[in-house]
């Protein structure tokens, strides 16, 4: 049989940044497809805001228009924006970043996106629209898609050239992060179905910037080790890390929580390779491989 490959070239284009990496993806199809793909994440935009925690919040639409003029010169094929679009969910801050948007479209970039917990009242973000206004407003930035979810505002994408992105909307009612059983389903469909899929949430599947993250992947490093004392051998770390970590009251809530629904794996063992996220406040791409073997690359824009 003959085989050929579809290319995936990811631009993420954060604030003041535009980088890329390619991935081959061998189908059965005879000739060579691609598509171009930009991502944004976590603009978190609200008019007159004044900086603080560390966020640059007054400079939020300046580096806004910096990142779609990197968009609009990457002639990428399609944009997704991955959450927090803005940092108040008012329907004002919205307007003004589906204003944008459309600035994007109307240079043939068709722009995708997903609500992340400071956009919608659903997730606990008290001023912020509702989900139902959220989809109104970005209604021609993925909302007017035929295959949606009654339950949430995840849909899927389909880009041509056999690619498909399932846009999960992974907020939960506390901000934290989920996956859907409707998310996995529609990929298993679509790979099923021979395409290329590749999905985009807010949260990640796997965290990088708690400090809580770090200390646990600390205790999983000491788990292993054995120390020679006085000429015996003494295990430095013998309980379960995870358990220690609970015991101490950490908790990583900064992902994809398997205990608010379907664990993030089951993205990858659908014949999901590639997650495209933020939510975490960082340029990075984290590998994660399941119980069956199968790998998913999870690339956060911001």
């Amino acid at each position: 049989m003959k085989k050929s490959k579809r290319l995936l070239s990811v631009l993420l284009a954060g604030v003041l940044l535009l980088s890329s990496l390619s991935a081959a993806i061998v189908t059965g199809a005879q000739e060579l497809s691609d598509v171009k793909v930009a991502v944004i994440s976590d603009i978190r935009y609200q008019q007159d805001a004044r900086d603080r925690d560390g966020l640059l919040l007054s400079k939020s639409a300046a580096m806004l228009d910096a990142a779609l003029a990197n968009v609009k010169a990457s002639n990428a094929d399609a944009l997704l924006v991955t959450g927090d679009l803005t940092n108040n969910g008012s329907k004002t801050s919205h307007q003004y970043v589906a204003a944008k948007l459309a600035e994007v479209e109307a240079e043939g970039i068709n722009v995708y996106v997903i609500p992340g917990e400071h956009d919608i009242r659903e997730g606990g973000t008290t001023t912020a629209v509702s989900r139902s206004v959220f989809e109104d407003i970005y209604k021609d930035f993925g909302y007017s898609e035929p295959v949606q979810d009654a339950n949430s505002a995840s849909y899927v994408a389909d880009l041509g050239n056999g690619f498909k992105v399932v846009m999960s909307d992974s907020v939960a009612a506390d901000g934290e992060g989920q996956l859907t059983q409707w998310v996995v389903d529609q990929a298993k469909s679509a790979v099923s179905a021979g395409s290329t899929v590749f999905a985009a949430s807010h949260h990640p599947a796997v965290t990088r910037s708690s400090v809580d993250r770090v200390f646990i992947d600390l205790l999983h490093t000491m788990a292993g080790l054995t120390l020679n004392i006085g000429g015996s051998l003494t295990q430095l770390y013998t309980n379960d890390p995870d358990q220690a970590a609970a015991d101490l009251g950490l908790q990583d809530t900064t992902c994809i929580l398997s205990t608010n629904g379907v664990d993030s794996g089951a993205l990858a063992d659908a014949g999901v390779k590639y997650l495209f996220s933020g939510h975490g406040g960082t340029l990075s791409i984290s590998q994660a491989t399941t119980t069956t073997g199968a790998q998913m690359y999870d690339v956060m824009a911001g």
